[in-house]
């Protein structure tokens, strides 16, 4: 056990440090993550980054390419328009929300292997 100031505590436990309150004595085992858990996290953060990276090229790309394929006249403008300029935006909305619960449940998982492994 170490004595741990309240504010290097907060960032690292999060709502932990407030059940606990300032200069607590907490086991070092939640201040360190295993090994395992640090690889894990790390292995499938880069590996959501790059999936998700991919979907977002396909969706910014992928209209471009087939532009004269999707020539339909939809309210004055060819239907590639309407997709560059709404739904690629909002698709790319969606993919930055994917990657936040991605994330968010893999920091989860990481924490809880601090504490079980």
């Amino acid at each position: 056990m170490r004595r741990c100031p309240g504010r290097s505590l907060g960032r690292s436990l999060g709502r932990r440090a407030r059940e606990v309150g300032n200069n607590a004595l907490v086991p070092d085992s939640l201040h360190r993550p295993t090994a395992a858990a640090d690889a894990r996290h790390w292995r499938h953060s880069r590996r959501a980054a790059l999936w998700l990276g991919l979907c977002w090229l396909v969706v910014s790309f992928a209209p471009l390419l087939f532009a004269r394929q999707l020539d339909w006249p939809l309210f004055g403008a060819p239907l590639v328009f309407w997709i560059c300029a709404q739904l690629a935006p909002l698709a790319f909305l969606v993919l930055v929300w994917r990657y936040e619960r991605i994330l968010d449940r893999l920091d989860r998982e990481r924490a809880q292997g601090r504490v079980d492994g």
